[in-house]
């Protein structure tokens, strides 16, 4: 009986430790139907793109990866975007510099939930 309550506490902390990773403070990515990050950063257009329930795709300029290459690229973008805000912020858009991004000149997110409903996040240099 002692067993089978320490084991379903320490259940309950390891789920609630676990549960609380989030990706930028959007933990519910994979909820939505689709998910698209565009940044433009010196002439050169990145692109991240999520459609529920598996389908994940990564483009720069010409070049297509597909799988869980694209789907750790995305994880790792939306590690710095915090979409849980209604801006994208100076400070995120320094972490995307550091990741080698370059001078970004915009950034664009757009995340369509299961209903269809489009949310939009925009940021620009000015």
């Amino acid at each position: 009986m002692v067993y089978r309550k320490l084991l379903t506490a320490s259940l309950l902390i390891l789920f609630l430790v676990l549960g609380s990773q989030s990706y930028g403070a959007y933990s519910e990515w994979n909820e939505y139907a689709t998910f698209k990050i565009t940044i433009e950063a010196e002439g050169i257009i990145y692109e991240w793109e999520y459609e529920n329930p598996d389908s994940f795709e990564y483009e720069i300029e010409n070049r297509i990866y597909r799988g869980i290459e694209a789907k750790e690229s995305f994880e790792e973008i939306l590690a710095i975007l915090d979409l849980s805000k209604d801006t994208i912020v100076d400070e995120e858009i320094s972490l995307l510099r550091e990741k080698g991004l370059g001078d970004i000149e915009r950034v664009e997110v757009r995340q369509r939930d299961r209903n269809l409903f489009l949310t939009t996040w925009l940021w620009s240099k000015e």
